[in-house]
This record gives structure tokens, C-alpha cells and sequence, in this order.
């Protein structure tokens, strides 16, 4: 596949000019990946601007039937999405993707929800809170 103004991230020239903005992407998408429970997030998923805005795509793996984190790959958590996330309802869900997703994946959604807010109090505990968000 050809896209157009992309930056290819395994050549030698890949460097975001600010790391930090890099890396909260990056935590961003193990956040997302593991909500979505995404078991085909690859390079060949990922797009990056010239602008070293990262795009996510191709879901089509995502949204499995399961409770527990896809993975343990979550170090850093956006604080204002954190807390988004903890007010999501099943209401919420349902008017935003009910035509889209079964009531199971949506179910599936919020245990995992769950599962990671209690993953995050546990890196809060051994970290504290300035370490685990940003």
C-alpha cells in the first residue's frame, strides 16, 4: 500500500523533533489497543505524518469477546483520557456504536474498562501518580 506524505518509522532518518509528544502517542495507542483489545496492532498499522502525528489503523481484529487487558504495555495514561474513560456508561457505548458492535463487544468494552482503571490504581501504588499520568 502507498500512502502519500508519510514517514516510513523504521528508516535511520526517523526523528520526532520532541520525544516526549512522540511517546504520549505511543501511550496513548497502548491505552486504546488495550480497551479495544486489538490483538493486530503491527508497523503496517501505523501511518506517521510528516508532521509525526501518529494514525491508527485497520481494527478489523479488534473488539474480541474478552475481559482481561490484551497486555501489560501501559506505563504512562493520559490523565483527561483516563478520566473519560472512567465515566464511560454502557449508554454512552450504545449510542456510539451500537450499529457497529454487538452488545457483547460493548459489554466487553467496559470489563476491560474496569480492568485497566484497576491496573492503573496498581501503577499508581508502586510509582505514584506523577510517574503513571501525564
Amino acid at each position: 500500500m502507498w500512502v502519500e506524505d508519510v514517514i516510513d518509522e523504521d528508516k535511520d532518518e526517523f526523528r520526532p523533533p520532541n520525544a516526549i509528544a512522540w511517546a504520549s502517542q505511543l501511550w496513548d495507542m497502548q491505552l486504546f489497543d488495550n480497551i479495544i483489545y486489538n490483538i493486530d496492532r503491527n508497523p503496517g498499522n501505523l501511518i506517521v505524518s510528516h508532521d509525526y502525528k501518529l494514525w491508527l489503523i485497520d481494527h478489523t481484529r479488534a473488539f474480541q469477546f474478552k475481559y482481561e487487558l490484551l497486555n501489560d504495555d501501559v506505563v504512562r495514561v493520559r490523565r483527561s483520557s483516563y478520566e473519560r474513560l472512567l465515566a464511560l456508561t454502557k449508554d454512552d457505548l450504545a449510542a456510539a456504536l451500537s450499529s457497529y458492535l454487538e452488545p457483547l463487544e460493548m459489554a466487553s468494552i467496559l470489563e476491560r474498562r474496569n480492568a485497566m482503571k484497576t491496573y492503573v490504581e496498581k501503577l499508581v501504588a508502586e510509582r505514584g501518580e506523577d510517574a503513571v499520568f501525564y
